[in-house]
């Protein structure tokens, strides 16, 4: 709705977000919420705790909070505020940056005949949990002051909400504790507000971190060495949860000791005076990890889920009915799929047995997608769906101008970084207008911090033009084409050229091949026709073994997919009525949809069944 304001509407909200932004005030208005409690799945219904509250709240307010939080983030980001354990709420960053990291530390501890013993850390409900005063108090320590720290205390306090149930609202209650769900800004302040829980720990343990998700890990030779370093962590953690006002969940909060030795002695460790129980397998950020990595457990749960999902793929198609092929591409690539390939990177180490495990999932969604029959290669419902395999992991395959030059200009400032001495001013020369322009409109958070980081010099972005025989930009274009030669790096694709990409892909794809425009049934007669995996007497005799011979009723020749449509005596005079003039195999198998149509339809006339 907001961006269908008129001009004159929008200069009123911007005078409005102005004047909260001068007086640090945000109006009350914006501070109430509509609270909608969602179950957590597996929960029991009749227990509050089973529900995660959802608040939502003013659009405008939200809008706000954006360009707010960006700054923030630029901020916290460019001074590097926050830890490089913390993964949650940051750009380019993931859970599988963690649940990596973890499973890289444990391999190479086997590697090195060590232990790694791990503490999985459970905060209850650490969001809506946040002591107020306490962040406040972060907020200044980590330099926030001024406007966007009084902005964002007017934010935190006097904030209201009302429960929603059934189409029913309760009364209007005051949160006195917590940031708000639903917003904008406060996933930037939690993870301020967590930034000081693991700088400080003690020699010989590492952690990683996903907003609350946290992981203490130690690699020594003996389990007992490893204890003691844990042991003084937990130590630290609980004494900084007193602290802060943060209630460390000590059901949820577990160990782990990950070895190969099968004489390895149990681990005791006391959380807060409690013993803290120790489990064969942790399931951290939707990764389980088991105590020898064999990766058993966590495959055996993604095929499960994905199998299920499968479920729905053949409620909708059936080999003659139902949604087409780019339909159920679709559902498999986003329901199905991201089940078996999610936390690859961690258990890629996983025995092949496991990974044949997914693999036999895939192919039969392929099956399901391409009405292929069960002696049908892998490689030709791959070829035809486009869909690869899932030990391929595709990188570098798109990367445009555009980004190549923000590159460049990004990989530039750095390394003036780096050389700077008694240099006072840089120039840097570039024909890339289009980058400029953007840079301009404050769109390249990454170059514009690079930028940020050389403020001491004197900075200037010269445009050239391209092509017309300026010496260094010549040489840079020779420089350029010879990198193109050689084996690109992964770079983030911004979203503007993801929607590029994928429209490029799509019609290049639908250009390519005419059966994907057709219907269920054309698509699977074509398909089998196509691969010869089908049901007639060559394959069903020489492949299946269902029939006493290859022969076509005919009995010129073997009944193949040529025999059929070229030169079968049977049906010649329906060749005839359909094709009215020579026409080849390849064409009626790999023509215009028109021609591909034709040959449907002659198969179905024949009622012979592919």
């Amino acid at each position: 709705m907001l961006q269908h304001l008129g001009k004159s509407s929008l200069n009123t909200l911007l005078d409005i977000f102005n004047l909260s932004w001068r007086q640090g005030q945000v109006p009350q208005c914006w501070k109430e919420a509509i609270m909608m409690p969602i179950l957590k799945k597996g929960k029991n219904k009749s227990k509050a705790s089973s529900y995660r509250p959802i608040s939502l709240t003013s659009s405008c307010c939200k809008l706000l909070e954006r360009i707010i939080n960006k700054r923030m983030h630029m901020y916290l980001e460019s001074e590097n505020i926050i830890g490089h354990e913390q993964a949650g709420f940051r750009q380019y960053k993931s859970t599988e940056d963690q649940t990596t990291h973890l499973s890289q530390v444990v391999e190479d501890a086997f590697q090195s005949k060590k232990v790694t013993l791990a503490v999985f850390v459970d905060l209850q409900r650490a969001f809506d949990k946040v002591w107020k005063d306490g962040l406040c108090a972060k907020m200044l320590r980590y330099g926030i002051s001024g406007r966007m720290y009084k902005w964002t205390k007017s934010y935190l306090y006097n904030r209201r909400a009302r429960v929603l149930v059934d189409g029913q609202c309760g009364q209007k209650v005051l949160l006195k504790q917590g940031v708000p769900q639903g917003g904008v800004l406060p996933p930037t302040l939690f993870i301020l507000f967590m930034n000081d829980l693991v700088p400080e720990l003690p020699k010989g343990v590492q952690s990683a971190l996903y907003a609350d998700d946290l992981v203490l890990w130690c690699s020594e030779e003996y389990a007992s060495t490893a204890k003691y370093r844990i042991q003084t962590a937990l130590d630290m953690i609980v004494t900084w949860a007193k602290q802060w006002c943060v209630t460390i969940n000590r059901e949820k909060t577990t160990g782990t000791l990950f070895t190969l030795s099968p004489k390895t002695q149990p681990v005791k460790l006391i959380l807060d005076d409690t013993p803290l129980k120790m489990e064969d397998q942790q399931t951290y950020l939707g990764v389980t990890f088991d105590k020898r990595m064999t990766w058993k457990q966590h495959i055996t749960s993604a095929e499960a889920k994905a199998r299920r999902k499968l479920n729905i793929m053949r409620k909708l198609a059936g080999t003659k009915w139902g949604a087409n092929e780019k339909i159920l591409k679709s559902v498999y690539q986003g329901n199905v799929r991201p089940h078996l390939e999610y936390g690859s990177s961690a258990w890629m180490t996983a025995a092949k047995s496991h990974h044949q495990t997914l693999d036999k999932v895939q192919n039969q969604a392929l099956r399901i997608i391409t009405g292929a029959t069960k002696s049908t290669p892998i490689k030709s419902m791959e070829d035809i769906t486009n869909i690869p395999p899932l030990e391929a992991i595709p990188t570098g395959l798109h990367c445009s101008n555009y980004k190549a030059e923000e590159e460049a200009l990004t990989h530039a400032a750095h390394s003036i970084k780096n050389k700077i001495d008694n240099t006072t001013q840089v120039v840097f020369l570039t024909d890339a207008l289009s980058v400029l322009q953007a840079l301009k409109n404050d769109k390249l958070p990454q170059l514009q911090q690079a930028l940020y980081n050389i403020k001491s010099l004197t900075t200037v972005i010269q445009w050239i033009p391209s092509h017309c025989g300026v010496w260094g930009n010549e040489q840079a274009d020779k420089l350029a084409k010879l990198r193109n030669k050689q084996q690109q790096e992964e770079n983030p694709v911004c979203f503007t050229e993801m929607k590029t990409i994928i429209k490029s892909l799509f019609n290049t794809q639908q250009q390519q091949d005419s059966y994907h425009q057709l219907t269920r049934s054309e698509q699977t007669t074509i398909f089998r026709l196509r691969t010869g995996h089908n049901r007639l007497n060559q394959h069903l005799h020489k492949v299946m073994k269902v029939v006493p011979s290859p022969m076509c009723p005919c009995g010129e020749a073997e009944q193949d997919t040529a025999h059929l449509l070229q030169s079968c005596k049977i049906h010649q005079a329906l060749r005839e009525k359909i094709w009215h003039s020579e026409t080849t195999l390849k064409e009626k198998l790999y023509g215009p949809v028109d021609a591909l149509q034709k040959t449907t339809r002659f198969v179905e006339e024949t009622g012979i069944q592919v």
